[in-house]
């Protein structure tokens, strides 16, 4: 969760800096005219909006459960910062499994309005254990490292694993070996 807070004020900005489309025309058609596409990119719209109102929700989850005032600003960043602040209460709580999901989201459709070509690759389930049960969420992968600052990854969209490329091998042959098992369980 902290790793998705310290994120998304960062690609919530880039999300908002790709809405207007510098007259490239990649919106709507304006219907009924032959007027050109309008200059809006309305999937950055949408997700600005999605982590807007998903980080003010979790906000008001921790301030209705806990009985505590919000951040003093409303901004995203503020509401982030505030939200690391209470982490570990929401990693505890019976919250933690939705939240974790939902900012993996967030910052997962961030990345597929902000960078196209980093949009995330499915790999499959996820093999990690969650309180002794295994993990309900798939592995989604980033493999190209487009600016440095959104290195090439694994991760779960559920349980908050992830792999850096250093890790990609030794993570690789365990997946695999799993996966092993599994069709060798239903088969027999």
């Amino acid at each position: 969760m902290t790793r998705h807070l310290d994120q998304l004020p960062g690609l919530h900005e880039d999300v908002v800096e790709s809405m207007p489309a510098g007259g490239s025309g990649t919106g709507p058609a304006v219907s009924g005219t032959r007027e050109p596409r309008l200059p809006v990119n309305l999937d950055a719209g949408d997700q600005a909006s999605q982590i807007d109102k998903d980080v003010r929700y979790i906000v008001g989850l921790v301030t209705s459960e806990r009985g505590l005032a919000g951040p003093q600003r409303a901004d995203v960043a503020s509401r982030c910062a505030w939200l690391a602040e209470h982490v570990e209460w929401l990693a505890a709580s019976d919250y933690a499994a939705e939240v974790r999901a939902v900012l993996a989201e967030l910052v997962s459709g961030a990345l597929r309005v902000i960078s196209p070509i980093r949009k995330p690759i499915a790999l499959g389930p996820c093999i990690q254990t969650v309180e002794d049960l295994a993990c309900e969420g798939t592995l989604q992968a980033n493999i190209t490292n487009v600016d440095g600052r959104h290195p090439a990854r694994i991760w779960c969209t559920h349980c908050g694993f992830e792999a850096n490329t250093s890790h990609w091998f030794r993570f690789g042959e365990d997946w695999r070996e799993h996966m092993r098992g599994v069709a060798t369980t239903a088969v027999g």
